[in-house]
């Protein structure tokens, strides 16, 4: 059995060994999962911008009974799209506030 400067050696060898496994496995495991959060959110983006403008498109119509409750849904589409910008810019300002 090896003792003194060789064995701390050793140990030091296996450490670098594991953390080049760890890295090789956990690096590229992050990068996928911030990779495919982000396309999520920019999938969610374009589908909420497409509701905005199939709500824009419905307001723009002559309003008859026939479409009164299409256009009650347009409204509430925008108005919640405005609300969550409005919340969005409201947590940005207290960061830029805090810091």
């Amino acid at each position: 059995m090896k003792e003194g400067p060789d064995k701390s050696v050793s140990a030091w060898e296996k450490a670098k060994i594991l953390s080049v496994i760890v890295d090789s496995v956990f690096i590229p495991l992050a990068v996928a999962l911030s990779g495919n959060w982000h396309a999520k959110s920019l999938k969610e983006k374009d589908t909420q911008a497409r509701y905005i403008e199939l709500a824009i498109g419905i307001l723009m119509k002559e309003p008859t009974p026939e479409n009164e409750q299409i256009r009650k849904w347009a409204i509430d589409t925008i108005r919640e799209a405005r609300d969550r910008r409005d919340r969005t810019l409201i947590k940005k300002k207290r960061r830029t506030n805090i810091g």
